[in-house]
């Protein structure tokens, strides 16, 4: 009945009644918590630091078509409001949350990469990525 969640997990209890909260469930992380075997249930969300490769074709402000390869890095954040949101987006299909997250920042490496020219984005790497970051956060 006692459960505890991993250093880098989140435990989601869900079926208790909760008086005006924004979430439908509990969310306990660090120490343990009571789960009622029948009333409730309890599921677990990673906090782990994942990883996603992106190999994207994106044309240039010149018109030029680049083959962009990136690693993007990622995690759900320690907040409550960011579990929550996790957790509504991604705990039945946790397997796919990198190939999720890769897609939304593909798009963001897309649209900058258009916003720029081949020059700029041999030169000026760190921009490109600090505006990926920028764009992406959320």
């Amino acid at each position: 009945f006692w459960q505890v969640p991993a250093p880098n997990e989140a435990m989601l209890i869900s079926g208790s009644k909760r008086h005006a909260t924004e979430t439908q469930f509990r969310i306990v992380t660090g120490h343990g918590s009571f789960v009622l075997p029948i009333k409730q249930k309890a599921r677990m969300l990673s906090l782990a630091l994942r990883e996603a490769e992106i190999a994207e074709d994106c044309v240039t402000q010149q018109g030029i078509r680049l083959a962009v390869r990136a690693v993007c890095v990622f995690k759900v954040g320690d907040d409550a409001v960011s579990i929550a949101n996790a957790a509504r987006r991604f705990l039945s299909e946790q397997h796919r949350m990198e190939e999720r997250v890769g897609r939304i920042f593909a798009g963001h490496l897309r649209s900058i990469v258009g916003g720029l020219t081949v020059e700029q984005i041999i030169r000026e790497r760190s921009r490109v990525s600090q505006e990926v970051v920028a764009g992406s956060h959320g």
